[in-house]
């Protein structure tokens, strides 16, 4: 009769086994012995001669490279629990069993992040030691401190993963490291001048916190999908990044409510042909966030060069570059209606004449206004603002007509 332990080991064995298989199929033991030895002669080599006759530059770097070099692995923990899709049927109902795993993948994190923060501090601690001047026992409270913070790190994002999902999620997460990251600086700066028992208290409220997030992640009973999934992405990690280099990724097309336009509304009184053409490019084109960063871009840069422009240049400017867009406008509104389900209707030709009429007007207007306003204020004065906002708007109503 298995118990949870035994389950456990069979499958952290099972993962080190895929590991290893994924790995020597990209790369047999010619591969590791033409990395290996240049990497231990040279790397070796150099880590000795910084040791004993330490550069200049490395003397004079600051504190805060410390911390610098810690934050990358300090936000990208991951918390392996080393649940399956299976447990969704025949462990759901035995939580002692999922407890006991979940429990023993804290363990494992705990030990592999230790590992991973005292192998980085052994790669810089020429730096630590000779250009920093910190001793032993200083060098013990920061590793200790990176270690803690990494595990309340690594804990509140699966905590948070669990419970929230879509742009709740990437909030809190935002506002976690918001919180951790200052709290971890400051930390390091603190025990590298502050006595040892100072580090020593540091690291035990930590630890009374991690006590009580353990607690709550062994309690929990709605995070076994996001620790399934978590998993997942943890077992492909290493053939995600093989095969990232030998192939570009094809991107997966996801259904995605738009920020712009949700609901099929109706943008014209009017209901014949061109009209309602014009009203599917354009909410074709606002739905599409590369198109309005493009014309943010666009009119970013209008803007910036009718205001750095003499009077007479900058009004011929805001007839000029509307154009200019509104030439573009009409390339992207000839691929679109050749390219789109749109094509598949009949369209008499005086109808898409229309559309595009009325959509290139409608699109380019918000930013050919904003252009007049910003430049009325830049080159008139405080009365010129709208006076050029009205003035833009009436040219660009005739100038949209243009066949170019």
């Amino acid at each position: 009769m298995m118990n949870p332990q035994q389950l456990f080991v069979r499958r952290l064995r099972r993962y080190a086994t895929e590991q290893y298989q994924v790995w020597r199929s990209a790369l047999d033991w010619t591969v590791w012995l033409y990395l290996l030895v240049p990497a231990i002669v040279i790397g070796g080599g150099t880590y000795r001669d910084i040791w004993l006759s330490p550069p200049s530059w490395l003397l004079e770097l600051s504190w805060w490279w410390y911390p610098l070099v810690l934050l990358l692995p300090l936000i990208l923990g991951r918390l392996r629990t080393f649940q399956e899709e299976a447990d969704i049927l025949f462990l759901a109902q035995q939580q002692h069993w999922l407890r006991r795993i979940v429990g023993l993948g804290m363990i494992y994190t705990i030990i592999v992040q230790s590992i991973t923060v005292l192998l980085m501090h052994l790669l810089i601690l020429p730096y630590l030691v000779q250009g920093l001047g910190l001793s032993w026992e200083t060098l013990l409270i920061c590793a200790g401190w990176t270690v803690a913070l990494r595990l309340l790190c690594t804990l509140a994002v699966n905590l948070a993963d669990a419970r929230w999902t879509g742009w709740r999620r990437y909030t809190v997460h935002i506002l976690l490291l918001l919180a951790l990251i200052p709290l971890y600086v400051y930390g390091m700066q603190q025990w590298m001048s502050q006595p040892v028992w100072a580090g020593l208290l540091g690291i035990a409220a930590v630890a009374v916190v991690l006590v009580w997030l353990c607690r709550r992640k062994l309690a929990s009973r709605s995070s076994l999908f996001a620790d399934i999934a978590s998993e997942r992405a943890a077992r492909l990690a290493s053939t995600e990044l093989l095969l990232s280099q030998a192939s570009p990724p094809k991107r997966i097309g996801r259904l995605k409510q738009p920020l712009v336009l949700r609901r099929s509304q109706r943008l014209f009184r009017r209901s014949d042909a061109g009209t309602m053409l014009a009203e599917l490019y354009i909410k074709s084109m606002l739905r599409q966030f590369g198109y309005v960063r493009l014309n943010l871009g666009f009119f970013s840069f209008s803007i910036t060069a009718v205001v750095l422009t003499p009077l007479w240049l900058g009004l011929a400017l805001l007839v000029v570059l509307p154009v200019m867009a509104g030439s573009w406008q009409r390339a992207q509104w000839k691929q679109w209606f050749d390219e789109e389900f749109v094509r598949h209707f009949r369209w008499t030709d005086e109808q898409a004449a229309q559309a595009l009429e009325t959509s290139k007007f409608w699109l380019l207007l918000p930013g050919v206004l904003v252009l007049g306003l910003v430049a009325g204020f830049s080159l008139i004065g405080w009365w010129g603002g709208p006076l050029a906002m009205a003035g833009a708007g009436l040219v660009w109503r005739m100038t949209s007509k243009l066949p170019f």
